[in-house]
């Protein structure tokens, strides 16, 4: 099979996930996920540790309620300003924060709580998971690409 034999392949194999997934593509769903902490004139890295968070809070939210306090307890250590807090920790933070606490820790668990919570309710039946996210230049701008894995999915 030649290489545009491939890539036509590859093109016919994502439409279809998309359609399952009603015609949401990844890239579009963490930006929304975003949106509302975004900031003006944000720096760069500032916005690629948003999108990172809106990654994991996007992997957390695809595992099945049962297990996800387990899942988000093994990947909020991936957030640098999250690594090494215990559960007791991170629920006394959060109990006893306020909306406009300065500490980077508290801010984070905030974003991480609140994109979770839109997730859920934006994409509740939505499986897939991210492996990856980073910005491709594209005509000059900066588009937002995703790698991810749909569960159970056959080649």
């Amino acid at each position: 099979m030649g290489k545009a034999s491939r890539n036509k392949k590859l093109k016919r194999q994502q439409t279809e996930a998309l359609r399952h997934y009603d015609n949401v593509k990844l890239s579009e769903a963490l930006l929304i996920l975003c949106k509302p902490y975004e900031i003006p004139d944000m720096s760069k890295e500032n916005h690629e540790r948003i999108l990172s968070v809106s990654a994991i809070a996007w992997n957390i939210a695809s595992f099945p309620e049962n297990i996800r306090e387990q899942k988000m307890m093994e990947m909020i250590h991936l957030i640098p300003e999250l690594k090494g807090l215990q559960k007791g920790e991170i629920i006394t933070l959060m109990k006893n924060s306020t909306p406009d606490d300065p500490n980077n820790t508290v801010v984070m668990l905030q974003i991480l709580f609140g994109m979770l919570n839109k997730r859920i309710e934006l994409y509740p039946d939505d499986d897939r998971i991210i492996m990856d996210v980073w910005f491709e230049s594209k005509q000059g701008k900066d588009v937002l690409q995703v790698k991810s894995v749909i569960p159970n999915a056959t080649k």
